[in-house]
C-alpha cells in the first residue's frame, strides 16, 4: 500500500507476504546497524521490482512475437489482435502434427510446420455453430468446436471461444440486417459479448477496441479485457445491475446488522452500487441473503470506533436504516472507493433518488400517505383508476400487505431492500396488487436504471413527438387488441398510455422498434405501474432477460424453443418421441407462452402469478412451467395425433386452472390418508418448481451458449436463401455463384461493422480484394508502390461509381450481382464497353488524351503480376494506336478516341483480346477451391482436428516462431506451390500441407519508363 512520507512514497508490504519477509528479510535486517538498514532495504526491494519487470517484459515479448507470427502465417490485417496462443496437435488420417492454436478477435487458427510440411486451419468465429466440452482419452481435456479439442487449458479456451463466438453472433445479426438488437453489454457487449448492454453495453462488448495494432501489449490487454468482460457480465447478471456497471472490488466481508447472527459473504463494489451476498457454502436455504445498495441512496458513512467493530464500516441509507460491514484485509481500499464513489453518485443522483422513492407504494405505506391525485402518472398504474383484476378479499391482499410491511421493517424497502429466503416465499405466494409493480422493478433491476435515468422517458417522447416511423404504424394496429377484457383498454386513457410507452421504446431502440406481443406484456405492466416504470421494465425485458425475443428474426425465441425441445426430450422422452413421430409442431402451442409470458394463454390472475416468479427467478421459470404443463397433460397429449388436437388439450387445461382437484395425503407410514384439495394452478406451480427444480440459471445459460450459434447460423442461412430468391435479376449467375457472392458481400460488411445493408466504397474495395488478386492493396511505403496503389484506387473508385446505378453513393447486393454478372457472363465487347465507360469520366462518349493514359495505366496495374513482359509491349502498342486513330470531334478539346476505335485497337492485339475476352472475367473467383474437404465438412465437421493435444507453454518463443514461419512462401506476387491450398476468404477452412517456395520477382517500373523503353513517346 503506497503512503506519503513527506519526501516521497514508501511501499509498505502487507500481511500477504509477511511470512516471506520474516523468513528471508528479517534475519538479514537484524544483523545490520540502523544506519545500514535503509540502504539494504532500498537495494533489496529495487532488485525484486527489477526482477518482476523483467518477467513482465519477457511475457510481453512472447505475446508480441506470437501475435506477429499469427498475422504473418494467415495473411491477416495488422489490426487483427491475438487473444491467446496454445500448444496443441492437429490430427488428420491418424497422423498428428504438433503446432499452435491461435485465438484472435475474429479467428481460430492452427499452424504446424512438421517434417517439412505445413498445416494450416483458419476458422472465423462467426462460422462456428457448436461449441461443447468433450473428453479425449481418459482425461477431461477436450474442447469441441465442430470437433475441435484442446488439452490442459480446455476450460480457458472454452470460455474464450464462447465469449468471442457470442460477440461474432451478435455482429452477424447486425451485419446481415437480421436483428439490430443487442443488449448494451453484448454489442459494445455480445458480451460480446458484448463477448455486445449489447446495444452496446453487452455483456459481449469490446473495450479499447481501437488499440493500436502491433503494440506489444495489445494481446495481453485484449486478453485482460475479455476476462474483465466475463467477470463484469457475471456480476451484473447476479445482481440485475445496469449494463454500464463494472466490478471494481470483490472481497470477503461480514455483515453485522444483527450482532447475534452475523452473515459471512462477499462484498462487491461498482461505480454506482455496493452489493453483498452470503457465501453459498456457508449458508442454508433459509439463510440466503443478498442486498444491492445504490451509492446515491447512502446518506452517511463512518468508521466504527467500537473495538468490537474494528475495521468495520457503518452505512446509513435514505431510510435511516443502518448496515455494518467488517473486513480485515482490504478495509482501506474499500473505504477509499466508497468515499470517492459515494461523493460522485450523490452529486449526480441524490435529488432523483429522493424524487423516485417518494412515489413508491412501499414508501407511502410507511408514511401512511395516500396519493392525493391518483391521476398523476407517478402515483401508479391503471389499477388505481380502473381497479385491479380479481377479488382483493379472495386474493387476501390485506394479509399479504401486512406480511410485506413486516418484511420491509426487518430487511429494508424499495432501493435498500435485502432479498432473503422469506422474500422468495412471499413472491411465490402472490404479490399484493399495490406492491406488484414495485416488486417487479426490484426483482428485475429496472428500478436501478430508472433512478439513473429519471428524465429519459419524457425526453424521448418530447424529442420525437412530431416524427413518424413504420413501427408507429404497427403499434396503432395492435393497440385495440391489447387485453380487451380489461376496462382501461376500452378507454382513451388506457390506450394513450400504452401508445406512449410502446412509441418511446421504439424510438429508444429504433433497430428493434416494435414487435407483436410487446403490446400484451406492456398492457400488463401498465395495470400495476406508471408509464415510466413500464418503459424501463420493457427495456430490461427485451435487452437483458429475453434478448432477441422481440425482433425481426426472433432469434431469442427460436433459441429457447430449441432448448425447450431438448429439455422435453430429457424430462419426458416418451412425449418427445410421440411429438417427433407424429410431426406435431411444438412451437405452435408453446411459442406464445414464452413471447407473452403466458398472458395470452392463461386467465390473467394466474398469468400474473407466473410473471411474479419469472421476474424474480428469471427465464428458467418459463421452462419449468412449460414442462409442468406438458407433464400434467402427458396422457392426453399422447393421444393427440396432429397439431390441432395437441393445441386443444393444452388450451382446455390452461383455461381450467381455477378448477379444484382432490387427492389423498398419506401419513408417514403410508397407511392412513386424508382428503385434500388444491386448484389446478397450485398443482402446476408445485410440479414446475419441484419436479423441475434442477433447471437453474446456469443450466439455461449453458444451453443458450450451446445452441445460439446454430440458431443464428440457421437464421443467416434462411436470410441468404430469401435474399437470393427475391433478387430482381440474377444476371446469369448460377445458385452457387450467387451463394458465394452473398457470403463474401456480407463477410466484408461484417468486418467493416457496417450499420447499413448497402456497401460503401471502403467495403467495395475490400470486396474486390476478396474477389480478385489484382485488387489487393498491401501495406507498402516505397514511392513505386504508392504510385501503383494510387492508380488502382482511382480505377476502383470509378468502377464503384459505374456500378452505382442509382447514384446514392452505395451499392446494394442487387447492384453487385448485376455488375458481376455483366463481367462474368459478358463477352469481350461487354468488357471493352465497361472499361470505356469507367474511363469516360465526363460521359461524352469519347476518351480524351488523359483518359487514354488512365486507361493504359489501369491495364498495367491489373496486369502487374504477370510473370512476363509481353503486356508492356501490348500496352505500349495500344497507346501508339490510340493516339494514331484519335480524331477531332465537337465534344472534346483536341483529339479523342471513340468506343468503336477502341474496340478495333483491342481486337488487333492478341494479348489484349485474350484479356478482354476471358482474362478479366477469369480473374474474378466466385467458386470455392476444390479440395479433399467437402463443403459440408467446412462448416459442420472439422473432424479429428487437434486430437491428442499436449500443452508445452502459453506462447511460442521468438526463436520457435521464426523457425516455423521461415519456411512459409511469400504471399506477394509469386506463384504458389501446387500443394498449397490457401483460401483468401477467411471463412473457408485452410487445411494445407504446403512445401516452401520463394516468391518470383516482378517488374516495378513506372508506366512512363516502361512505355519509353518500348520506343514510344507519350
Amino acid at each position: 500500500m503506497p503512503t506519503w512520507s513527506g519526501t516521497g512514497f514508501k511501499v509498505i508490504c502487507t500481511s500477504m507476504i509477511n511470512d516471506s519477509l520474516q523468513e528471508h528479510l528479517y534475519p538479514s535486517l537484524s544483523m545490520l546497524d540502523d544506519t545500514e538498514k535503509d540502504e539494504f532495504l532500498h537495494i533489496k526491494i529495487s532488485s525484486l521490482v527489477a526482477r518482476s519487470q523483467d518477467g513482465e517484459s519477457d511475457t510481453q515479448d512472447k505475446a508480441h512475437s506470437a501475435s506477429t507470427d499469427f498475422r504473418r502465417i494467415f495473411d491477416l490485417a495488422e489490426t487483427e489482435r491475438l487473444v491467446n496462443c496454445y500448444s496443441c496437435g492437429y490430427s488428420v488420417n491418424w497422423f498428428t502434427s504438433p503446432g499452435w492454436l491461435y485465438i484472435s478477435e475474429n479467428y481460430l487458427g492452427f499452424y504446424s510446420s512438421f517434417l517439412g510440411y505445413e498445416t494450416k486451419v483458419l476458422i472465423e468465429h462467426k462460422d462456428v455453430e457448436i461449441v461443447t466440452k468433450e473428453k479425449s482419452g481418459v482425461f477431461s481435456n477436450a474442447i469441441k468446436v465442430h470437433f475441435f479439442s484442446n488439452l490442459l487449458d480446455r476450460d480457458a479456451v472454452y470460455d474464450e471461444l464462447i465469449q468471442l463466438t457470442g460477440v461474432a453472433m451478435q455482429r452477424v445479426l447486425k451485419s446481415a440486417a437480421l436483428e439490430y438488437h443487442l443488449c448494451p453489454s453484448a454489442s459494445d457487449s455480445c458480451s460480446t459479448a458484448n463477448m455486445s448492454n449489447s446495444s452496446n453495453n453487452s455483456s459481449t462488448t469490446r473495450r479499447n477496441s481501437s488499440t493500436q495494432a502491433g503494440a506489444t501489449f495489445s494481446s495481453q490487454t485484449l486478453k485482460k479485457d475479455l476476462e474483465a468482460q466475463r467477470r463484469d457480465e457475471h456480476f451484473r447478471n447476479q445482481f440485475r445491475l445496469p449494463g454500464t456497471e463494472n466490478l471494481l472490488l470483490h472481497v470477503g466481508a461480514t455483515q453485522f446488522n444483527n450482532p447475534h447472527h452475523p452473515i459471512r459473504g462477499r462484498l462487491s463494489l461498482s461505480p454506482a452500487f455496493l452489493t453483498f451476498h452470503a457465501i453459498d457454502d456457508d449458508s442454508t436455504i433459509q439463510q440466503q441473503y443478498e442486498c444491492v445498495i445504490p451509492l446515491c441512496a447512502i446518506r452517511h458513512m463512518e468508521r466504527l470506533l467500537d473495538i468490537s467493530f474494528m475495521l468495520s464500516i457503518k452505512i446509513i441509507d435514505c431510510h435511516q436504516n443502518t448496515t455494518k460491514f467488517c473486513n480485515r484485509d482490504e478495509y482501506e481500499e474499500i473505504w477509499y472507493h466508497l468515499t470517492t464513489n459515494i461523493r460522485q453518485q450523490r452529486r449526480q443522483f441524490e435529488a432523483a433518488t429522493d424524487q423516485l422513492v417518494a412515489w413508491l407504494p412501499s414508501e407511502r405505506l410507511f408514511r401512511n400517505v395516500a396519493p392525493k391525485d391518483i391521476n398523476n402518472d407517478a402515483a401508479g398504474g391503471l389499477g388505481l383508476l380502473f381497479g385491479f383484476p380479481g377479488d382483493e378479499i379472495k386474493m387476501r391482499d390485506k394479509v399479504k400487505m401486512k406480511l410485506w410491511k413486516d418484511y420491509f421493517e426487518a430487511y429494508g424497502r424499495n432501493l435498500m431492500i435485502a432479498k432473503t429466503f422469506r422474500f422468495a416465499q412471499l413472491v411465490h405466494a402472490g404479490l399484493p396488487n399495490r406492491l406488484r409493480g414495485e416488486i417487479w422493478e426490484i426483482c428485475t433491476g429496472s428500478i436501478y436504471e430508472r433512478v439513473m435515468k429519471l428524465s429519459v422517458y419524457r425526453s424521448i417522447l418530447d424529442e420525437n413527438k412530431h416524427k413518424t416511423s413504420s413501427s408507429l404504424e404497427e403499434i396503432e394496429k395492435d393497440l385495440t387488441r391489447s387485453l380487451p377484457e380489461y376496462p382501461a383498454y376500452q378507454t382513451s386513457e388506457g390506450i394513450a398510455r400504452l401508445r406512449r410507452v410502446l412509441t418511446a421504446y421504439s424510438w429508444k431502440n429504433p433497430e428493434l422498434g416494435y414487435c407483436q406481443a410487446m403490446n400484451l406484456v406492456v398492457s400488463v405492466f401498465l395495470i400495476y405501474m406508471s408509464e415510466e416504470q413500464a418503459f424501463f421494465m420493457l427495456t430490461k425485458l427485451c435487452e437483458d432477460m429475453l434478448p432477441g425475443y422481440y425482433g425481426r428474426s426472433m432469434y431469442g425465441a427460436l433459441l429457447d424453443e430449441r432448448i425447450f425441445e431438448e429439455m422435453l426430450r430429457d424430462a419426458l422422452p416418451d412425449l418427445h418421441q410421440h411429438v417427433s413421430k407424429t410431426g406435431i409442431q411444438l412451437s405452435i402451442s408453446c411459442m406464445p407462452w414464452f413471447l407473452t409470458l403466458f398472458v395470452s394463454s392463461m386467465p390473467l390472475l394466474y398469468a400474473f402469478r407466473v410473471m411474479d416468479c419469472f421476474f424474480m427467478n428469471g427465464p428458467r421459470v418459463l421452462f419449468q412451467i412449460g414442462l409442468a404443463i406438458l407433464k400434467i397433460n402427458k396422457d392426453l397429449l399422447l393421444q393427440a395425433n396432429d397439431d390441432g388436437a395437441f393445441a386443444d388439450v393444452l388450451k382446455h387445461y390452461l383455461q381450467s386452472l381455477h378448477e379444484m382437484i382432490y387427492y389423498m395425503e398419506m401419513d408417514d407410514g403410508g397407511l392412513v390418508g386424508r382428503a385434500k384439495s388444491m386448484t389446478k394452478f397450485s398443482e402446476l406451480m408445485h410440479v414446475g418448481f419441484t419436479d423441475f427444480c434442477h433447471i437453474d440459471d446456469d443450466t439455461v445459460r449453458e444451453m443458450r451458449q450451446r445452441h445460439q450459434l446454430k440458431v443464428v447460423a440457421n437464421i443467416e442461412s434462411s436470410a441468404k436463401r430469401s435474399t437470393i430468391r427475391n433478387l430482381d435479376t440474377t444476371a446469369g449467375l448460377n445458385p452457387d455463384e450467387l451463394g458465394m457472392l452473398y457470403d463474401i458481400f456480407h463477410n466484408v460488411q461484417y468486418y467493416h461493422e457496417s450499420q447499413d445493408s448497402n456497401m460503401d466504397y471502403a467495403c467495395f474495395e475490400a470486396l474486390m480484394g476478396k474477389l480478385t488478386t489484382w485488387a489487393k492493396f498491401l501495406p507498402r511505403t516505397d514511392d513505386q508502390h504508392e504510385r501503383q496503389d494510387k492508380v488502382g484506387r482511382s480505377f476502383l473508385m470509378r468502377l464503384f461509381n459505374v456500378f452505382d446505378r442509382t447514384g446514392r453513393g452505395s451499392l446494394s447486393f442487387q447492384d453487385i450481382v448485376i455488375a458481376l454478372g455483366g463481367i462474368l457472363k459478358g463477352d469481350h465487347n461487354a468488357q471493352i464497353s465497361l472499361f470505356f465507360k469507367v474511363h469516360d469520366s465526363n460521359q461524352d462518349g469519347y476518351l480524351g488524351r488523359e483518359q487514354v493514359l488512365q486507361f493504359s495505366e489501369t491495364l498495367l496495374w491489373i496486369l502487374r503480376d504477370t510473370q512476363d513482359e509481353e503486356h508492356l509491349d501490348s500496352v505500349s502498342e495500344f497507346l501508339r494506336c490510340a493516339f494514331m486513330y484519335s480524331e477531332n470531334n465537337a465534344h472534346c478539346v483536341g483529339k479523342s478516341l471513340s468506343l468503336a476505335s477502341l474496340r478495333m485497337i483491342v481486337l488487333a492485339d492478341g494479348l489484349l483480346m485474350d484479356f478482354f475476352n476471358r482474362g478479366f472475367a477469369d480473374s474474378f473467383k466466385l467458386l470455392a477451391h476444390k479440395t479433399s474437404i467437402s463443403n459440408a465438412e467446412k462448416r459442420r465437421s472439422f473432424t479429428d482436428v487437434l486430437n491428442g493435444l499436449f500443452m508445452l507453454s502459453s506462447y511460442p518463443t521468438g526463436g520457435e516462431s521464426r523457425s516455423r514461419i521461415g519456411s512459409i512462401s511469400s504471399l506477394g506476387y509469386g506463384k504458389e506451390s501446387t500443394n498449397s491450398i490457401n483460401y483468401k476468404t477467411p471463412s473457408w477452412l485452410i487445411a494445407s500441407q504446403q512445401l516452401t517456395q520463394e516468391p518470383q520477382p516482378i517488374a516495378n517500373e513506372p508506366i512512363q519508363s516502361r512505355v519509353k523503353s518500348s520506343g514510344y513517346q507519350l
